[in-house]
């Protein structure tokens, strides 16, 4: 969950710092990009690989990780993370909001950008919604922040105890708030994070309906409050996972909705110290989050394979027993993509941006994935419109009478009559 992450500042592989919630609202920053240290040269991706998603690929970028290397276009929508609400109703201001350079830079590649609106305290969550004053006050806010700010939508990211029962007032809160942001940005869109699993009060088919996507937070199924080791996002096994999540939790949402469903993966994993060095053991204390980058730094021999849960795990020996580190890698990820298109959803989300920074092979990774999803182009499509029509039929015929190599349909180096009529064929079949 991003509750248990947004106090990680997580850069350097040495770096695991942990940043109360009050020491993050004192944080007074700019545009994180303007003050984030650049990253290392990065790979490139291979040229004949189409990195564009013809999927939903949305990623988070926290205020405090740098912008920079960022691989624009193999990104559909980026929630930039975040504005606070108070009980009052009114979102704070503390990180340098309105990031003008990145929005700005995200949309002219065609990236959708969205607010990400945060609250983290379940009492104060349940004042604002309970409180028609306080819960006007912020649908009015979200929408003039989205339109101010010129950005497509808002992200909401409620988390935290569900024990006083506020997540069955978010499908009423979030149909209002599309319907307001929509006054003012009529183009907009809203979404939403939500738990993988249903620890209670949420009904995740009504929370579809509310909403144009749901980014469910595929993670933390293991962390600081874990007895023993284990995945951060376990693709299956016996107990708690993201095939379940699919399968059992969001069945309903995604029978209904499948368009508006993004499942989420982890760019970080979790580290504990162990006595014994056997995986899921129990645990010593607890060491911190880890980025995938930092993960990737860890030395070798020392990374295992976890069939159950199709994950990897480091151990190294420290003084008085084991240090155990769970983190995905990009093959394990790639099954976690492969799962999510499986099911014939949206697509896909990560947590979070430049966790890899420095690194190539998570791009990498994602634009083979990208290119795996997009439809092969009809050679009947001449105008690249998507539609076969009479304009396809008569750019053919100019380029047939200019002898143009785009008019060699049967690839043969050769203009001729067989080309004429396979092009014939293949505009009558529509492709």
């Amino acid at each position: 969950m991003h509750e248990a992450h947004e106090a990680a500042r997580l850069g350097a592989a040495s770096q695991y710092a942990r940043i109360a919630p009050a020491e993050r609202e004192a944080a007074a920053t700019t545009d994180p990009a303007a003050t984030a240290a650049p990253d290392a040269p990065r790979g490139s991706v291979p040229r004949s690989i189409n990195p564009e998603p013809c999927e939903v690929v949305y990623g988070y970028l926290p205020y405090w990780v740098s912008r920079q290397g960022i691989r624009w276009d193999h990104l559909s929508h980026v929630g930039m993370f975040s504005l606070g609400v108070r009980s009052d109703g009114r979102l704070t201001n503390s990180v340098g909001w309105p990031w003008t350079d990145t929005i700005a830079e995200a949309q002219s590649h065609g990236v959708r950008v969205e607010i990400v609106i945060t609250q983290f305290n379940p009492t104060t969550i349940r004042e604002v919604l309970d409180n028609p004053t306080a819960r006007d006050r912020l649908l009015g806010e979200i929408a003039w922040a989205v339109f101010v700010a010129g950005v497509d939508g808002v992200n909401i990211d409620f988390e935290g105890s569900v024990s006083n029962g506020w997540p069955t007032l978010m499908p009423a809160f979030l149909s209002d708030l599309r319907a307001r942001v929509r006054t003012l940005s009529p183009d907009a869109t809203v979404s939403i994070a939500t738990p993988p699993y249903n620890w209670g009060h949420w009904n995740f088919r009504d929370i579809a309906a509310s909403v144009d996507l749901v980014f469910i937070m595929g993670y933390a199924f293991s962390g600081s409050f874990s007895s023993q080791t284990g995945p951060t996002a376990p693709l299956g096994g016996s107990g708690i996972s993201l095939t379940g999540a699919l399968d059992a939790q969001y069945a309903q949402a995604i029978a209904e909705f499948p368009e508006r469903i993004v499942l989420g993966v982890p760019y970080y994993g979790e580290r504990w110290n162990t006595s014994s060095p056997l995986p899921r053991a129990p645990v010593q204390s607890y060491v911190g989050s880890i980025t995938y980058a930092a993960s990737q730094a860890l030395a070798e021999p020392g990374w295992n394979w976890d069939a159950p849960s199709s994950t990897p795990w480091h151990l190294a020996a420290i003084s008085g027993g084991y240090r155990q580190s769970w983190a995905d890698d990009a093959p394990s990820t790639r099954l976690k993509l492969d799962l999510a298109r499986s099911r014939g959803i949206a697509g896909v989300g990560i947590w979070a941006l430049n966790y890899d920074a420095g690194r190539s092979e998570m791009w990498e990774m994602l634009a083979q994935f990208n290119a795996e999803g997009c439809p092969e182009p009809c050679p009947a499509d001449l105008t690249g419109d998507g539609v076969i029509d009479a304009d396809d039929f008569f750019l053919f015929l100019q380029l047939f009478a200019d002898g143009d190599l785009q008019a060699d349909i049967n690839g043969d180096g050769v203009i001729d009559a067989d080309d004429f009529f396979e092009y014939l064929s293949l505009f009558a079949a529509g492709c």
